[in-house]
Formats: structure tokens, C-alpha cells, sequence
């Protein structure tokens, strides 16, 4: 795969990170750390800045989502950012009637199990889905320009997992990798 010109690790904005390095196989003094779910329930700016807001909707507010994935960075001085959103979010996006109930997780308010219910989907034209994604988008094209270069923002773990659902993986990536490298 080449990489754009303006991709951290084309330009080198990255090349001090003890992620990349060790990636590339350079043994580090310090061992990178990154945490899975790093911001959690475990914050409690997390917490504070949550009330009143449902899980999906943090997740669709590119200033939220940004300081949600910044949070734990701060506070723990982690070598990589885990880039805040759910599983679900292009589900929502595409017009599945989902929702996170607190306590309970992911429910869907129809089922998607015919070819009818399939073309009632909202976002099925890769224009669509790509606008669509827009807050998504702008919020880790915000993250990303926040970061010092040498911490990471992983997305490829969530754009995988994500493209595993309904096929969607294309156009989740196309529009994570414009957000990165406008």
C-alpha cells in the first residue's frame, strides 16, 4: 500500500514514536504502552464530561469524541491513543435502528434480515455513507492535528472490526484515511 505524502509515516511527523520504532523493529529503552477502552468509566473526566450524553451520541460529536480519546493520553502519558467510537457507529450511520441502552449494550430497535429491510438502509451510495461519517471524520482529523507526533491514534483495530460489519469497511476506511491526510 503506498502511503500519501502527507501520512505521518510518509512526511516522518512520527518517526521519534516508540510505537512506530518499535514496530519497525528498533528495541526501545521504554516499552510502548497503549491501553484498550483506555478512556472507560475509569476517568472521571470521562465520566463528568458523558452526563447527560448517550454513548452513541458522544461518538458523533467530533469535539467530544476528540477529548474523549485525548483524556487518557494526558493522564497517563501513553505511548498511542485509542481513537474513541463504537462498534456500532456506521450501522447507526447507515439508517440501522440501534442504540447503546446503559447497562444492557447494543439493541436494535428492527433487525436487518431481508433485502427489503437492506434497501430501506439510508446510506447504501458510498456518497452517502461518506457523508454520513463526516462527524467521525472531522473528529479524528481534529485528534490526529492535536497530538504530538510522537503518540499514535490507532483507528486500524476499530476500521477492521468495523469493516467486518455489513461490508462497510471500504468506505470507513476511504473516509478515516481522507480525515487523516486531507
Amino acid at each position: 500500500m503506498k502511503l500519501s505524502p502527507q501520512h505521518p509515516l510518509a512526511s516522518g511527523r512520527t518517526t521519534d514514536s516508540r510505537l512506530v520504532r518499535t514496530y519497525q523493529g528498533v528495541r526501545q529503552a521504554v516499552t510502548p504502552v497503549w491501553f484498550m477502552r483506555q478512556a472507560g468509566r475509569s476517568l472521571p473526566e470521562y465520566r463528568d464530561l458523558r452526563i447527560g450524553t448517550a454513548m452513541l451520541d458522544a461518538c458523533l460529536k467530533p469535539e467530544m469524541a476528540s477529548e474523549i480519546t485525548l483524556q487518557p493520553i494526558r493522564r497517563h502519558g501513553v505511548d498511542a491513543g485509542i481513537f474513541f467510537s463504537d462498534i456500532v457507529v456506521p450501522l447507526k450511520q447507515v439508517g440501522v435502528d440501534v442504540d447503546i441502552v446503559p447497562g444492557k449494550g447494543p439493541v436494535l430497535g428492527k433487525a436487518v434480515r431481508t433485502a427489503a429491510d437492506v434497501d430501506e438502509l439510508i446510506a447504501l451510495d458510498p456518497a452517502v455513507l461518506d457523508d454520513t461519517l463526516a462527524p467521525v471524520r472531522e473528529a479524528v482529523a481534529m485528534t490526529a492535528h492535536l497530538l504530538h507526533a510522537v503518540v499514535m491514534l490507532l483507528l486500524g483495530v476499530v476500521a477492521a472490526t468495523i469493516g467486518s460489519l455489513a461490508g462497510l469497511g471500504g468506505g470507513f476506511i476511504a473516509a478515516t484515511e481522507r480525515a487523516l491526510h486531507p
